[in-house]
């Protein structure tokens, strides 16, 4: 998600081949998917989006440290 946000809010060069090389590079992703929120919309699986799936990973992630 570090690499995804920095490479939205910032745009700078480093922060997009960051992004590149930790999210998308090797994945045979379409080229629409290749920018940090064409690969939020792209999907993880059946009915579900990345950012979706990210999202709850977190919220659980989040629930764990709460107990």
């Amino acid at each position: 998600m570090v690499y995804i946000r920095n490479a939205s809010a910032h745009g700078s060069d480093y922060a997009k081949s960051l992004f590149m090389t930790r999210c998308v590079e090797g994945k045979g992703l379409p080229t629409v998917e290749k920018t940090p929120s064409g690969y939020l919309r792209g999907k993880h699986g059946p009915g579900q989006s990345r950012l979706n799936y990210l999202m709850s990973d977190i919220v659980m992630t989040f629930n764990l440290l709460a107990t």
